[in-house]
């Protein structure tokens, strides 16, 4: 694996790979992906409150938008976003 040049020398501070920020003490979301995921749970949240969802299509939805992100550290994000 290569990096491109304008990522080779910011890795001090991790490297972006499919909207995660691998660091040393960890995987973690970027921010764009934080903002992407809330938009899609808005989305899906606006859905099925204008009944075009039912509750079980907008849990499955969740489920494999929320899975993507179950190998970062998002736990608390995760939480705050579904509480």
């Amino acid at each position: 694996m290569a990096l491109k040049p304008k990522i080779a020398g910011k890795t001090a501070d991790g490297a972006p790979f499919l909207g995660f920020l691998v660091k040393p003490n960890g995987i973690h979301l970027q921010q764009k992906t934080k903002r992407r995921y809330k938009a899609r749970f808005a989305g899906i949240e606006y859905e099925r409150k204008q009944g075009a969802m039912s509750e079980a299509d907008a849990g499955r939805r969740m489920e494999s938008v929320t899975a993507h992100l179950l190998i970062a550290r998002s736990r608390n994000f995760r939480n705050n976003i579904l509480s």
